[in-house]
């Protein structure tokens, strides 16, 4: 799951640095950390350069064509809810960012510190 995570937010980022044109910043940052001994963060921006295409209802859509078949967004939220999260996708100014919390399974007989805090 986390593979599939990370490869789709990794050739969506070099797909959007792609367009961005010849001698401007390109950027890719990746981060992940683990918070709390509970979960792991995984975040992913790049620059990008043009209009996002979107639904009726306000959702990205893939700029896939022939070549692609666009089911990254789809497979990157569902593993996300697997880890009971959500995929968070926000495009500010001319920087793309894609993040998600995974939470991870709670062994049996044994609880996190935040809910041995709580």
């Amino acid at each position: 799951d986390l593979a599939v995570l990370l490869s789709y937010m990794l050739d969506n980022a070099i797909e959007g640095v792609s367009s961005v044109p010849e001698g401007q910043p390109r950027s890719i940052q990746l981060e992940m950390r683990i918070l709390h001994r509970a979960s792991l963060f995984v975040s992913c921006s790049n620059t990008f350069s043009g209009a996002l295409n979107r639904d009726g209802h306000g959702g990205l859509l893939t700029r896939k064509k022939e070549d692609g078949h666009g089911y990254g967004l789809r497979a990157m939220r569902r593993a996300a809810e697997k880890y009971g999260s959500a995929l968070l996708i926000k495009p500010e100014g001319n920087v793309f960012y894609v993040e998600a919390r995974l939470f991870f399974p709670r062994e049996r007989g044994r609880e996190t510190e935040r809910e041995a805090e709580l």
